[in-house]
């Protein structure tokens, strides 16, 4: 079994979001387990993410595909540190 990664259910919509604006179409899923496919044309195959057997509060999306899910969790982690370098920029100024 290949090594799985792992998406928090509460970000699936952002993670489509972004891949639809990075070129990516969305698919309707397949079987019980599937919670997204994603197509691209330059991608060998679709990017899967499943529901995990064990349930809990993640996704699981595989190795093969982990470049993709890499780049979207950076992108989104440096929007989130510029976001709060900002603002404790403002609250120092305020605060003066």
């Amino acid at each position: 079994m290949p090594n799985r990664h792992t998406l928090h259910k509460g970000d699936l919509e952002n993670f489509k979001k972004w891949l639809v604006t990075h070129g990516w179409d969305i698919l309707p899923a397949k079987g019980d387990h599937e919670v997204l496919r994603a197509r691209r044309y330059d991608w060998p195959r679709p990017l899967l993410v499943y529901e995990k057997v064990d349930g809990g509060d993640h996704y699981s999306i595989d190795e093969r595909d982990l470049r993709i899910y890499r780049t979207y969790f950076n992108e989104k982690r440096r929007k989130h540190r510029a976001r709060h370098q900002h603002a404790g920029k403002d609250s120092c100024v305020a605060g003066g």
